[in-house]
């Protein structure tokens, strides 16, 4: 974290330091005081997770998450497109996962506009004809 914050020969620099991704002072002088605020790693597959992308590695800012999670959270992935339905924010990926439709598909129809549910709807033809039936997310997006 603090190589690819700080160090502009660190091959991830220009991805983190470089925007000005920094970390919480008080974690850069020691790593007892980053252990103190975030506690052991829950598990061998949970990764430290920033919440916003945009912003530093800081308490208010991080967390830890399953492997899953943290790719769903990445602004680097093609997929990680968002789409808010239901005051939730989605990312193409998630909704792939939980639909069955193709991200490529998602990504197509946010790139002719279209935006929340209608991004996930049943497809028709112009004449309302149902072109197929994607499968249901399991309990609904809510």
């Amino acid at each position: 974290m603090k190589q690819r914050c700080y160090n502009p020969n660190c091959n991830s620099y220009g991805d983190y330091g470089g925007r000005g991704i920094l970390m919480d002072e008080s974690w850069k002088e020691s790593f007892i005081n980053f252990y103190n605020d975030m506690g052991n790693k829950p598990g061998k597959d949970y990764d430290l997770d920033r919440i916003n992308n945009d912003e530093g590695y800081y308490k208010d800012n991080c967390r830890w998450v399953d492997h899953k999670t943290n790719m769903n959270n990445t602004r680097k992935q093609k997929n990680c497109k968002r789409v808010v339905i239901n005051n939730r924010e989605y990312s193409v990926r998630e909704l792939s996962q939980l639909t069955g439709i193709k991200a490529t598909t998602m990504l197509y129809r946010i790139k002719e506009g279209l935006e929340g549910e209608d991004v996930i709807k049943t497809p028709t033809d112009r004449w309302g004809n149902v072109l197929f039936e994607p499968q249901s997310i399991s309990g609904g997006i809510t």
